[in-house]
């Protein structure tokens, strides 16, 4: 089975924060700008606790070392590991922490504030990754058309604010206890919506075993509005059908999105037809539906036009040839006392047309990390140099 390296946002919902964090950058910091997707989070003071459940082999925690950045442990799967002391020259997109040779299954890692060293006792965090085994590296996604619905859901984004979504479609709720439903194949799922302080918890349960309970509210995000980030993530199912179910757990207003789903696309692309309370359609890509970025727009605008110009090129010089030809054949008529007459002939001139299907650019692929040639753990890597290219 090939591996695939999840890459986590420090904005995530599966992420569980606990203390007095801080969103990083709201103050105007000029090193904003040096993190992964220009976003952070730090904690100035103990107790601050960040955790995350996983389902793989290796994990690793990204963050920059400050002049203020001090110690931290790890607990991961109960067993605790440091304190690690801060580095001495600042840094960022810092390997802070890696594990490998995990045992495959479900993992449960905890960073937390070191010991105080003087007055350095900040806790950086930029991202966090881990590195699974799946059936494929092929993504099919399934938008929120084909989920089945119960209770109060709407779709008129723009009446609600809510915007960027992938296709311009969505549902959202305000009710709690609002439900939506998603039957599919493959060992894995992913469910994509939208984040802030406008949004509210919510639950997902897959094939009615325990509800998970998250938060879309966006605790680090202050007022930030994201579309697009990932609300549940499941991975080693059975390759059988699977229904995950999700339900909303809001009040006072609040929201909860859906836009769309990933999932396993060498057993997903067949033509699907969705449960009674949800628009009847068929899946006709599999890959998700996303604009052209302005480089790949702009080469293939570069395409077409020189390929234009080969015809038009080709053409012309038919056109001439056709004319010597006809010139030369009019003269020795000439030189021989014939006299030609009979009809002209129209020549229609070929046209070419070209389809442009747009491509999926695919995800970055995660950095590759090497582990300590002693000990799985390591602590105070550096992050290669990523090289960029959906499987952010």
């Amino acid at each position: 089975m090939p591996s695939f390296v999840r890459n986590i946002d420090i904005t995530s919902p599966l992420i569980q924060y606990a203390g007095p964090w801080v969103v990083g950058g709201k103050d105007g910091d000029p090193d904003t700008v040096k993190y992964n997707k220009q976003t952070f989070t730090f904690c100035p003071s103990t107790p601050c606790s960040a955790t995350m459940t996983f389902n793989g082999t290796e994990v690793h925690i990204f963050g920059a070392w400050r002049t203020n950045s001090g110690s931290f442990q790890v607990v991961l799967d109960s067993q605790t590991l440091g304190p690690f002391p801060p580095a001495t020259t600042v840094d960022f997109q810092v390997d802070k922490f890696n594990q490998t040779g995990l045992s495959p299954g479900l993992h449960t890692l905890t960073v937390a504030n070191g010991i105080p060293n003087g007055s350095r006792t900040d806790l950086d965090l930029d991202f966090f990754t881990w590195t699974t085994d799946i059936s494929s590296l092929i993504d099919f996604q399934i938008q929120d058309t084909f989920f089945s619905y119960e209770g109060s859901w709407g779709t008129d984004l723009a009446a609600s604010n809510l915007f960027d979504f992938d296709g311009g479609t969505g549902h959202f709720t305000t009710e709690s206890g609002a439900t939506a439903n998603l039957t599919f194949k493959g060992d894995r799922i992913a469910l994509f919506g939208a984040i802030g302080s406008q949004f509210g918890s919510y639950s997902v349960q897959v094939d009615g075993g325990p509800a998970s309970n998250f938060s879309a509210a966006g605790a680090l995000l202050n007022s930030t509005y994201l579309a697009g980030q990932m609300l549940f993530y499941a991975d080693h199912l059975s390759g059988d059908d699977h229904t995950i179910t999700v339900a909303a757990a809001t009040s006072g207003g609040q929201l909860f999105s859906l836009d769309y789903a990933i999932v396993d696309g060498t057993v997903n692309t067949a033509a699907t037809t969705v449960t009674s309370g949800a628009p009847t359609e068929t899946l006709a890509s599999t890959r998700p539906s996303r604009p052209l970025s302005p480089g790949a727009l702009g080469g293939i605008i570069a395409a077409s036009c020189t390929v234009v110009m080969c015809i038009v090129c080709a053409l012309l010089f038919l056109f001439y040839r056709r004319r010597r030809v006809s010139s030369r054949t009019q003269e020795l008529y000439i030189s021989t006392n014939f006299v030609s007459t009979g009809a002209t002939s129209a020549s229609g001139t070929p046209t070419a047309t070209s389809t442009i299907t747009p491509y999926w650019m695919t995800e970055p692929q995660p950095p590759q990390y090497e582990s300590s040639p002693n000990s799985p753990i390591s602590a105070a890597g550096r992050l290669p140099q990523k090289q960029i290219s959906l499987q952010n």
